[in-house]
This record gives C-alpha cells, sequence and structure tokens, in this order.
C-alpha cells in the first residue's frame, strides 16, 4: 500500500513537471506554455518590433521555455501585436506606431514600430496613451499644429497641405497640378497650419499685408510684394507703412516730383 501511494506520488509530481506552471496564471491573459514568444527571435530592442513579426499563434514551438507566459494577441492595423505583456501578462499594451526618431533596422528603413510612437506614455492599466506635448492621436502618431493654428486656419497633414496647393489657382510659375506628398514617412504624421486668405505664420497669427507690384520695378515685381516692397508691414494689423517717397494701402504709387 506504502509503494502504491509512493508511486501516485511520483507519478503526480512527473506530469506537473511536464506541465507548464506560470506565474499568475498568466493573468488570464494569456497562454501558459513552455516555449518562447514568438517575438523573442526578431525583438531589436526591449522597445521596437519589426511590423508583421508576429507569429499566427504568439510563440515559437521550436524554442523551449519552461513555464512561459505567451500573452494574448491583438490585430492592430493589419498586425498581429500583444495585448498584454509582463511575465505573468497583468499589464496593457499600448496602440504602436512608426517611430518619430529611432535607429535604422535596415538599410532603406528607419521606421520601427514602437508604443506610442516613441513620444508617449503609455498607461499599462488602461493601455491608452498619454502624448507629449505636439502630439496626438491614439498612438501619437500625428503631430498638433501650434496654438491649433489661432482659429485662422486649418490644422493639416502634409500631404494634405500639398494636395491643397496642387489644386489651387496658384500664382506659381510651375505646374503644381502633378504634386502629391503620399509616399514619403511623415505624409500622415507631420501637420501644419494652412492659413485663411489674410493670415500667415507657422499659427496663422500673423495679419498679412496687401501686397502689390513693386513700382520701381524690382526683382520680382510682377509677382506682387508685400507692402510692394517699399513699407513695412505691421503684422499685428496687416497695415503698410510706406517709405518715404510711395503711398497706397499697398505703398504701390511713387510720389512724382514735379519741381
Amino acid at each position: 500500500m506504502q509503494y502504491t501511494v509512493l508511486l501516485v506520488a511520483a507519478l503526480a509530481c512527473l506530469v506537473s513537471f511536464g506541465e507548464a506552471a506560470c506565474p499568475n496564471a498568466c493573468s488570464g491573459h494569456g497562454r501558459c506554455t513552455n516555449h518562447a514568444a514568438s517575438f523573442s527571435a526578431v525583438t531589436d530592442s526591449v522597445n521596437y518590433y519589426k511590423p508583421s513579426a508576429a507569429g499566427d499563434y504568439g510563440y515559437d514551438s521550436t524554442t523551449t521555455k519552461k513555464d512561459s507566459c505567451t500573452c494574448f494577441l491583438r490585430m492592430e492595423d493589419g498586425v498581429q501585436i500583444y495585448d498584454y505583456t509582463a511575465p505573468d501578462c497583468s499589464l496593457k499594451t499600448c496602440p504602436s506606431g512608426p517611430a518619430i526618431g529611432g535607429l535604422p533596422y535596415a538599410d532603406d528603413n528607419h521606421n520601427q514600430i514602437t508604443e506610442c510612437s516613441g513620444v508617449g506614455t503609455c498607461d499599462r492599466s488602461t493601455g491608452e496613451c498619454a502624448c507629449q506635448t505636439g502630439f496626438t492621436g491614439k498612438n501619437c502618431g500625428r503631430r498638433t499644429c501650434p496654438n491649433n493654428c489661432n482659429d485662422h486656419g486649418k490644422c493639416l497633414l502634409l500631404k494634405d497641405i500639398v494636395s491643397q496647393v496642387a489644386s489651387a489657382d496658384s500664382n506659381f510659375e510651375y505646374d503644381t497640378s502633378a504634386l502629391s506628398y503620399d509616399a514619403p514617412f511623415d505624409a500622415t504624421i507631420s501637420a501644419g497650419c494652412f492659413c485663411d486668405e489674410g493670415f500667415m505664420g507657422p499659427d496663422c497669427s500673423l495679419h498679412q499685408c496687401p501686397t502689390s507690384a513693386d513700382p520701381m520695378d524690382g526683382y520680382g515685381s510682377e509677382s506682387g510684394r508685400e507692402c510692394s516692397g517699399r513699407g513695412s508691414c505691421n503684422y499685428n494689423t496687416g497695415a503698410c507703412t510706406c517709405f518715404e517717397g510711395y503711398y497706397g494701402t499697398a505703398c504701390e504709387v511713387q510720389h512724382v516730383n514735379f519741381s
């Protein structure tokens, strides 16, 4: 009888050693396995991973790693990433995006994918990013515009600014209709103010002054100059102060001396 009890106990120990015993039962957010996670072989550093690197099941059945939690995955922009992190899968991950700045991992690509795009802090309890000043979006992947363009313009992504220029009836000396900015890395990341008529500046806070051709036919006179190039602009009011010998709202008229 004693021999039988000892045998059963020994078999139970063998069974327990054969199965994975993970910390905190993976918090209910992962699978307890004896294999390494699939990202282990392709991670560039602690914060970065290559796009599309996750395996179908999130773990590598060829690499032994006893009592290891493989956290559950989620789909993000067509890529599988871990929904939880930490040895016991107790912490939420945050939305990811191309790193705003980072070291290249290939000769032709520096866009590592990282949480909060590398410009935010991940709240591990909620899985939400707290973006640094100047960035916005669920993954902090877009720049904000200064002072929200002071309500005198629209905050547009670079690709949209170029599109506006391409479709505008402008006085450029070249054809702008074919311009596009869709492919570059920052096309949907960087943004700027597209000011309303009468305003200018990085945040559309400056009033434009009237423009006209230079009455003295200076270089570039046909394109129109601020205060005709013959006065100074008060950007607070948008009014020209003409140099001596010139007048008009745009200082576009030269005094004639009949003496």
